[in-house]
């Protein structure tokens, strides 16, 4: 198992952990390398998952809302939960574009973190403690 990686890993050269990385520079693409290179380094991607409590930090005009947190890749593309919105989309890696969206109801546990397993979206609600599979 690899060790996880903080989030200034996806800072942009010439930063070091302890700097605050401005968000214009902070780049979805600099997400998408990493998990590639992941994905390099495990042989496979089928194995390979990234979560993450971003806060918007990869740049609030490439991510949707304004509190992602969580990541996830699969089948070539990045899906986002969104705290605020209490939903999770699925966004091109090469432009950010979104492709779709999952509306949580009110009802629904709070989404704060997620992962992909073979299709599978899996999020974590951070009051219960609770691990959700949506369905």
């Amino acid at each position: 198992m690899l060790k996880p990686w903080p989030q200034h890993f996806f800072a942009p050269d010439g930063y070091r952990a302890i700097d605050s990385v401005p968000r214009d520079q902070a780049k979805l693409s600099l997400v998408v390398d990493h998990i590639d290179h992941i994905c390099q380094l495990a042989g496979d991607c089928a194995h390979v998952a990234i979560g993450t409590d971003l806060d918007g930090g990869f740049g609030a005009e490439q991510s949707p809302g304004t509190r992602p947190h969580g990541i996830a890749w699969d089948s070539g593309y990045l899906w986002c939960v969104e705290s605020n919105d209490r939903a999770i989309y699925k966004m091109d890696p090469k432009d950010g574009k979104l492709l779709a969206k999952i509306q949580l109801s009110e009802n629904d546990p709070e989404p704060h973190g997620m992962t992909m397993h073979q299709g599978v979206v899996w999020y974590s609600d951070a009051v219960s403690g609770w691990v959700c599979r949506l369905v």
